[in-house]
């Protein structure tokens, strides 16, 4: 896919489609395998600073929602399993 597809898809502009293909991402395949707390855990490995916005956008990806619609209860858990260590959000498929 690689980074022009990745900026093309919901919730994603150019700016992130390069961090992730700079992290080994280059495919949605590869944020489904991975989920999407994965992913932002390699995503602030790489750029420390990234904020929750972007597990927020990979959940989105991954749910098929907008990121507005993600519910707060779904971000609590999301808080909830960053704490806890967790590798994959329990929402996304894989």
């Amino acid at each position: 896919m690689g980074e022009d597809e990745l900026a093309r898809m919901p919730g994603f502009g150019p700016t992130t489609a390069r961090w992730l293909v700079g992290i080994g991402i280059d495919s949605y395949a590869d944020i489904d395998a991975l989920g999407s707390l994965e992913v932002y855990r390699r995503l602030q490995a790489s750029r420390p600073g990234v904020g929750l916005n972007a597990p927020w956008a990979l959940e989105c990806l991954l749910l098929g929602c907008h990121w507005r619609d993600l519910p707060d209860s779904r971000k609590a858990e999301l808080r909830r399993e960053l704490e806890d260590g967790g590798a994959r959000s329990p929402g996304s498929r894989g």
